[in-house]
């Protein structure tokens, strides 16, 4: 490909994809090395012709004795090219002795910061990266192996953010013809030639391997991932669709579990991560996506699980997502059935304070507000969940279940006295907004249990106890309203 022909192909791709109009600010990343100085020298070639302003940014990870050589000769070409030129320096080895992961993963993240903050303090729009064909297919490759959905597999974007590739349509062979018209010689990063990263193995060793089975295995796959991306945005654009039935309550983010059910797997799991990376801030893995989906669809109310620093657990009619881990039980499924229900529910439904009795196959239900709890007579007992609770049947009064009072006192097995319920609501770390609709189970002379928090010294299980009465609490949804 000749050099008008190169300027062309890119120009085309630039405007087929929007990555700049007359008049953008172009920050070009340059590290010295043939694809970068190659974009540098392409933009200043169209800058006029284009109607843009270019600078260009070269960082210095401080991780090659080479390095300062190579800023400096970036600075220099761009004194020739008179391009404005600004020098960035990041310490990639401090950092590595205070954050976790590879060198790769962190030069690069310090190196986008430090491009962001150049482009913010130059007021240039766009950040020009100079990957390339050759650099999608590795990409793809890697995200393959790694066992990628559509998002992997569709590889690197011509624009994100502010950030473009202007290159995406040109091979690493295409590049170095155009740069073989400049009086320029390119920088090498001897690190390039070491099979040691996963990046450096595929492009020194497989690629090279799958070639002989297809001669344009690197088109073939660039041309994949532009199919993949037009998937990935139909897919995003059904997702957006469904993010209407989100709710959000303090830190915790709701979809209906109902209708998540209804829908296809694959919005599913997209639903998943992108409330999952909503509360976490950080990107979900594909592995934990498909646990979390699983649990969605066979899971009961209580269940739990986490990845990638979000909670997913299954709360009455909703599927909450929260940041922390599953093994931290702060937060559990009180809080977030309540949560939900509070700020949730149907404004012209009054809360219902009193209880209400219904008889199904010899157990009695009672209900309150958004609440059932199931009483069975039992002769042996077995484990119980976070939503239940024993009492010795014998001495009982007439148990309700309402909503705890300002008054409400009660006296907590394993401790002396009496305490009020809002106190120990208190203590759970329940909003108080919260407290005066909290349910507890009562007779007319004690409370026996705040419910999923603290049981009573009155009507606890001994050793003597002869007639057990299990209490399990559910939340009230259509479901259960069917069953009854």
């Amino acid at each position: 490909m000749n050099h008008e022909a190169f300027v062309e192909k890119v120009l085309s791709f630039a405007h087929e994809n929007h990555l700049w109009e007359r008049g953008s600010a172009i920050l070009a990343a340059v590290s010295g090395g043939p694809d970068s100085l190659s974009l540098l020298l392409f933009l200043k070639e169209v800058e006029e012709r284009e109607g843009i302003r270019l600078g260009c940014c070269c960082v210095n990870h401080h991780l090659r004795e080479a390095a300062e050589a190579e800023t400096a000769y970036v600075e220099e070409v761009c004194r020739r090219f008179h391009t404005p030129f600004y020098r960035r320096d990041v310490d990639v080895p401090a950092a590595r002795k205070e954050e976790r992961g590879s060198v790769e993963t962190l030069a690069r993240a310090l190196r986008y910061e430090a491009l962001e903050e150049t482009a913010k303090d130059g007021n240039y729009g766009r950040i020009a990266l100079a990957h390339h064909e050759d650099d999608q297919a590795e990409t793809i490759l890697f995200h393959f192996l790694r066992g990628s959905g559509v998002k992997g597999l569709s590889g690197m974007q011509p624009k994100r953010d502010i950030f473009i590739r202007p290159f995406l349509c040109v091979t690493r062979g295409e590049i170095g013809d155009f740069l073989a018209s400049f009086d320029v010689t390119p920088c090498h990063d001897e690190t390039n030639d070491i099979p040691d990263a996963t990046r450096n193995k595929i492009r020194l060793t497989l690629l090279p391997r799958l070639l002989p089975y297809n001669p344009s295995l690197v088109k073939t796959l660039t041309h994949m991932a532009s199919l993949m991306r037009d998937e990935e945005d139909f897919m995003e654009g059904e997702a957006k669709k469904e993010e209407i039935y989100f709710q959000r309550a303090g830190r915790i983010l709701a979809f209906p579990l109902k209708r998540w059910r209804e829908l296809h797997p694959a919005l599913q799991r997209r639903l998943i991560r992108r409330a999952g990376e909503k509360v976490s801030g950080r990107a979900m893995e594909a592995e934990g996506t498909e646990r979390m989906r699983h649990l969605g669809l066979v899971g009961k109310t209580g269940s739990r699980t986490s990845a990638s620093g979000a909670v997913m657990e299954l709360a009455g009619p909703f599927l909450c997502f929260y940041a922390g881990s599953s093994r931290d039980p702060s937060l559990g499924s009180s809080e977030l059935l309540f949560l939900f229900y509070e700020n949730c529910k149907e404004k012209e439904k009054p809360l219902l304070r009193e209880t209400g009795i219904i008889k199904n196959n010899n157990a009695e239900r009672l209900t309150c507000g958004p609440w059932i709890l199931t009483v069975e007579t039992i002769s042996k007992p077995g484990e119980t969940g976070r939503n239940q609770y024993l009492l010795d049947k014998e001495g009982l009064g007439h148990l309700v279940l309402r909503t705890a009072g300002r008054k409400d006192r009660m006296e907590p097995s394993g401790m002396k006295g009496t305490k009020e319920v809002f106190d120990i609501l208190q203590e759970k770390g329940i909003p108080s907004a919260l407290r005066r609709d909290w349910p507890v189970v009562a007779d007319e002379n004690h409370i026996y249990w705040t419910c999923f928090l603290r049981g009573s010294r009155h009507g606890r299980v001994t050793e003597g106890t002869k007639s057990f009465l299990l209490l399990t609490l559910t939340f009230r949804d259509k479901e259960i309203e069917a069953q009854i």
